[in-house]
């Protein structure tokens, strides 16, 4: 019983140790439950569903060596009768993927059987949620019905609340189709309620994960601490799409209404109607492209619009008793970065040395140097946001941070620390290991994109109609001026008392 070295992803070690398992295991009861081992170790891996087709065969050889050493000795322990049950399972997915539904059931129904008490509910729930699932494809509904009853009784005793509601929303729905079919009303509204609190629940989880997308905007300063803004790796893969329309046509695509986007306006219903109805939950339309859900879903998505050029985030400008972060980050001060922003004459560049300090040409007098140097590919010189986000990018946060931490150790050790002069530059170099920290994690002060709360999720927050239109003015920005202006106002509304309460 060799298989096949070519095609399987196991290690040809491991095939060895099977196979040498395999040729003992019907004299062997330890060899035996050593090679269930081994096979439920198959089972679990990612490739038994490529297909792996000589693990697919090891793991029903194995099984079939079960059956043989059961008619002399049926008492497995529980660890074995686990990897049975684990082996069982994971042929039965593949056939049910296969539609080979009698072989899934009979998989499935083992998998029940050699489950020891032992184990967890959610694994008796999963083999339960499959069974039920290939008993509906062989329309044996009755039985089906059976275990998803069965499901739905083990779910009281799962703890975890996510797969409590999975399990639950899955089980009722299948039990609120059983009552349509024949034809009890009461029961069937009862089961799709049950479903709806699970979807509610989910809902209500997924709006507190966007959390950081919400409170894009709406930071504040804590005493000397900055605001924790939010990492835009962390949300943009949240994002349901790109908003790229202003909305001044008549068409909604690609706008903040957009369905397509933020989830249907109806429950139960994709936009052109050519789907409808609770069974096609989950389908999407092939004309609108539109998925079918429940219309309260719209709470939990978002979307994002792409700037038309990198843009500091408005939080990192605001002043605080250190500075703004951007000052903190670059160790300048705020005038300094005005100075810079606005081009003015007399300190008007940042220079950045190839070593990764960042200093601005002090005065006038020295601006001749600065001017000479600039010819100087190791030494650059520039103005505006993006000689700020030049610098940013160089910036090293990691290094930085180590300095300000040696710096901070001399200075609190220094008998001269309780001086007010001391005092005050301890503060800010704390305030600027906050925001060093901070880049370290993966915070940006540059930023490509901005969130796009849906419109549902701004009217529960009372910021629909300023912040609409300036999503849309966004959108349309052209020019570094117009698309500041607008961050500007963006962050001004979300950092209203209202709406930044609400959204905290």
């Amino acid at each position: 019983m060799t298989g096949d070295r070519t095609t399987s992803n196991v290690g040809v070690d491991e095939i060895d140790a099977v196979e040498a398992l395999e040729a003992r295991a019907l004299e062997d009861r330890a060899a035996l439950e050593a090679l269930l081992e081994a096979c439920a170790t198959l089972a679990r891996e990612p490739h038994l569903f490529a297909p792996d087709e000589a693990s697919i065969d090891r793991c029903e050889r194995a099984l079939e060596l079960v059956d043989l050493s059961a008619a002399a000795e049926p008492e497995f322990t529980t660890a074995a009768r686990r990897s049975i049950a684990i082996i069982a399972s994971a042929l039965g997915r593949v056939s049910l993927a296969n539609a080979a539904f009698a072989h899934a059931e009979q998989r499935f129904e083992r998998a029940l059987e050699a489950l020891p008490t032992q184990s967890t509910p959610t694994e008796r729930a999963w083999l339960l949620h499959d069974l039920a699932r290939c008993l509906e494809a062989r329309e044996a509904m009755t039985r089906a019905e059976q275990r998803w009853r069965e499901c739905a009784a083990t779910l009281r005793t799962i703890d975890d609340a996510i797969e409590r509601d999975y399990f639950e929303s899955a089980s009722a729905e299948r039990l609120a189709a059983a009552a349509r079919a024949r034809s009890d009303d009461t029961a069937a509204r009862a089961f799709e309620d049950a479903a709806d609190r699970c979807d509610d629940r989910a809902i209500e989880r997924e709006v507190a994960a966007n959390a950081g997308a919400e409170r894009f905007f709406a930071e504040r300063w804590s005493g000397s601490s900055p605001p924790p803004i939010a990492r835009e790796a962390d949300w943009i893969r949240r994002s349901q799409g790109l908003v790229r329309n202003p909305g001044a046509s008549e068409s909604t695509v690609g706008t903040v209404d957009c369905e397509a986007i933020f989830g249907t306006s109806q429950d139960d219903r994709c936009a052109c109607g050519a789907l409808a109805g609770r069974s096609q939950r989950g389908a999407i339309c092939d004309r609108c492209g539109i998925e079918v859900q429940r219309a309260a879903r719209r709470r939990s998505r978002f979307g994002h619009i792409a700037l038309s050029e990198r843009a500091i985030h408005p939080t990192a400008l605001l002043g605080g008793p250190h500075g703004s972060m951007l000052a903190l980050a670059l160790d300048l001060t705020d005038d300094r970065v005005v100075a810079v922003r606005e081009r003015v004459r007399c300190v008007r560049y940042l220079a950045i040395d190839p070593r990764g300090a960042d200093t601005l040409a002090p005065d006038s007098e020295e601006l001749a140097a600065f001017d000479a140097g600039r010819g100087d590919p190791a030494f650059l010189v520039g103005t505006g946001d993006e000689a700020l986000i030049d610098a940013l990018d160089r910036l090293n946060a990691d290094g930085a941070a180590q300095e300000v931490s040696l710096e901070l150790r001399a200075l609190r050790g220094h008998k001269s620390a309780d001086r007010p002069e001391q005092r005050l530059r301890i503060d800010r170099l704390e305030a600027r290991a906050a925001v060093l920290s901070q880049l370290s994690a993966g915070a940006s002060l540059a930023i490509d994109h901005v969130p796009v709360l849906s419109s549902v999720r701004l009217e529960e927050l009372g910021l629909r109609a300023p912040v609409v239109a300036l999503y849309e003015a966004l959108i349309a920005a052209r020019t570094p001026t117009d698309t500041d202006t607008n961050l500007a106002a963006l962050a001004e509304v979300f950092r209203r008392d209202a709406g930044a309460a609400t959204i905290e």
